[in-house]
């Protein structure tokens, strides 16, 4: 009995299935739009904590009466701006242009820039190197700061950091510009660059997501080494390293690079107490630079070695626009029990955060939303702040960068050794 119903039961399946897809190719962009707003109200803790019920209903009313008039791209930028909407210490929640789960085949042009303390320049290329280290000063003759200040409001971010950091990707996607109205199109684009006092114009064919991943390698860690002319530093040469350690200041300080929260830290403690067990060790600097993020329950026991350390040796963290998500629970967890000194610049996640997220497919779209689900609250529940700030700030100049100076870590070092 059971084999003879199993064709039949089969071929329900198929036909549910089959109805399931061709209802997602058929979805109606209002569609996207009232599905994305159930997902923030529903699975968010806390979605108003910066935001009016108002000012999102209205938001959610204007693009459903507009989404079935508007092109693919306008509807993106609109979703974007409606993920985008909660506001400060939600940097999880959104829809972002490099995300592998998107269905929808997205473009980039195929640069990777970074925002320096005297502008933003070009530090990655794919297929060539002859923008590298060009300032970026107008996309299609529209000067960078007004089409930066029109792509602002997509970012999903934790505060100002968070935003700096994200905002080139939205800016150089080319369905964002287009959607945007920066752009007559999704195709090739004029960038004004900047070099030795010149400006000059190149015109950008955008590539897939796909191939721009693949030509820049890991934007997890963005600080690519492709434009520095001099020797590389450390801690870009070795960011794809998970955790890893030297000796500085001729063994005077030992210094952790903790590039992702995921794997556990029993081995990388246990070096780190060794290591630091003689009296001419003065002090411990843990870079938090190029970590953004990962699992906060794989960090306990590099956080009870720093505790220990901290009753006879200095502490250093380095921090940066990169530190984000579980490396910002850790940064609090060890200003919180550890007295350090932070060094660099104000970190890109919030002492206490939203994160967590789940994926809803936005099949009309046929982008991934994504909502923080848990607010983890590291810091004292009043806490006001939005980044950790440095005790000592260090700017990163471009033509420290592209030489190969690391004024960063010479801070953090004096620091260590008092």
């Amino acid at each position: 009995m059971i084999r003879r119903l199993a064709p039949l039961f089969l071929l329900v399946v198929l036909l549910v299935c089959t109805a399931a897809v061709q209802a997602g190719a058929d979805e109606p962009p209002a569609g996207d739009v009232r599905l994305a707003a159930d997902h923030l109200r529903d699975d968010h803790p806390n979605l108003f904590h910066d935001l009016s019920p108002a000012t999102f209903q209205a938001a959610v009313d204007d693009l459903s009466a507009r989404a079935g008039s508007i092109g693919a791209d306008e509807l993106l930028v609109g979703l974007m701006h409606l993920a985008a909407l909660p506001g400060v210490r939600d940097g999880h929640t959104g829809i972002f242009p490099l995300d592998p789960s998107n269905r929808r085949a997205l473009h980039v042009y195929p640069i990777h820039v970074y925002e320096f303390a005297d502008g933003t320049y070009v530090i990655g290329q794919a297929g060539g190197r002859d923008l590298l280290r060009a300032r970026l000063v107008a996309v299609n003759g529209r000067p960078l700061e007004e089409v930066e200040a029109a792509v602002r409001p997509l970012v999903p971010h934790d505060n100002d950091s968070s935003l700096r950091l994200r905002l080139t990707m939205y800016l150089l996607t080319a369905e964002v510009l287009h959607g945007l109205g920066a752009a007559p199109d999704a195709g090739p684009l004029r960038f004004t660059f900047e070099r030795d006092g010149r400006r000059f114009d190149a015109t950008l064919t955008p590539i897939s997501v796909p191939a721009y991943n693949s030509a820049m390698g890991d934007l997890g860690h963005p600080i690519l080494p492709q434009a520095i002319t001099g020797r590389v530093p450390a801690y870009v040469a070795r960011r794809n390293q998970d955790q890893w350690t030297t000796k500085l200041a001729s063994r005077r300080v030992f210094y952790v690079g903790y590039n992702l929260t995921t794997g556990g830290t029993w081995t990388l403690s246990r070096r780190l107490l060794k290591a630091a067990r003689p009296k001419r060790v003065r002090g411990v600097i843990v870079d938090l630079r190029n970590n953004p993020g990962g699992d906060n329950h794989t960090y306990v026991d590099l956080l009870g070695a720093l505790i220990r350390l901290s009753k006879t040796k200095r502490v250093v963290v380095i921090i940066s626009r990169v530190t984000f998500s579980a490396a910002e629970n850790f940064a609090v967890d060890v200003e919180r029990r550890a007295r350090p000194v932070f060094v660099g610049e104000p970190s890109g996640g919030s002492p206490n955060l939203y994160g967590d997220t789940t994926p809803t497919s936005l099949p009309a779209a046929g982008v991934t939303l994504r909502v923080a689900t848990i607010y983890w609250q590291k810091s004292t529940p009043n806490d006001p702040r939005i980044a950790i700030d440095p005790r000592v700030p260090v700017a990163l100049s471009s033509s420290d960068f592209f030489a190969g100076r690391d004024p960063v870590l010479s801070a953090a070092l004096k620091a260590a050794l008092g």
